[in-house]
């Protein structure tokens, strides 16, 4: 598969591409051929991107990680 190494997202309201994003990764090159735009991670490919928070509450234990969308 592969390993996330980092990334950032940067928010910019006053600008017509509003966030932009980069992330760091290592991925196995013989099962994610990052050049095969057929892959689910490809080279010029849109992603969603989403933070999410571990749930410490008591209260929807459904959700262990509470996700919020950011683009």
């Amino acid at each position: 598969m592969g390993r996330a190494l980092g990334g950032s997202i940067n928010v910019d309201g006053t600008s017509a591409m509003h966030r932009t994003a980069s992330i760091q990764l290592i991925a196995d090159d013989t099962i994610n051929n990052l050049t095969n735009i057929n892959n689910l991670i490809s080279l010029n490919k849109k992603v969603k991107i989403a933070i999410g928070i571990k749930n410490t509450t008591n209260k929807y234990l459904e959700y262990p990680i509470f996700w919020f969308p950011q683009g």
